[in-house]
């Protein structure tokens, strides 16, 4: 099996980036080789604990996407990854590589780092910065 998903492009992650309180991000995960595969979006944030999200299935020409949508509804932290359980029952996780929290990932099994999502509440610019 082999999954794809790039925090830095808008096919797998929109938006791009920090996000003000009350945005909605849609994150994507690719699955090929594997067309009995499910998958689930795990959120951890520091404090309240873990959250899974379901994942809408969408079959494509030669590959399944994974989609959700992670409510940004407090200023936080928001650490994500994908539990993708393939068609003979076993638990990959997919996450960042390396030792990064962003960028493309990798399938592990069974742990693995998560994604970091950044929600902050805007404040306006000083008059002093915008000169």
């Amino acid at each position: 099996m082999r999954a794809y998903h790039n925090t830095r492009e808008s096919a797998w992650r929109t938006p791009f980036g920090a996000v003000p309180v009350g945005t909605e991000v849609t994150v994507a995960l690719d699955v090929w080789d594997d067309p009995g595969a499910s998958c689930v979006c795990r959120l951890w944030i520091d404090g309240r604990g873990e959250t899974l999200l379901p994942m809408e299935r969408q079959e494509k020409e030669d590959h399944l996407r994974f989609v959700c949508r992670i409510p940004a509804e407090t200023p936080d932290i928001v650490w994500y990854s994908f539990l993708v359980t393939q068609s003979d029952g076993q638990v990959c996780r997919y996450g960042p590589a390396g030792n990064r929290v962003g960028g493309e990932g990798c399938l592990y099994a069974p742990e693995s780092a998560s994604f970091q999502l950044t929600v902050y509440v805007p404040r306006p610019l000083p008059e002093w910065y915008r000169t």
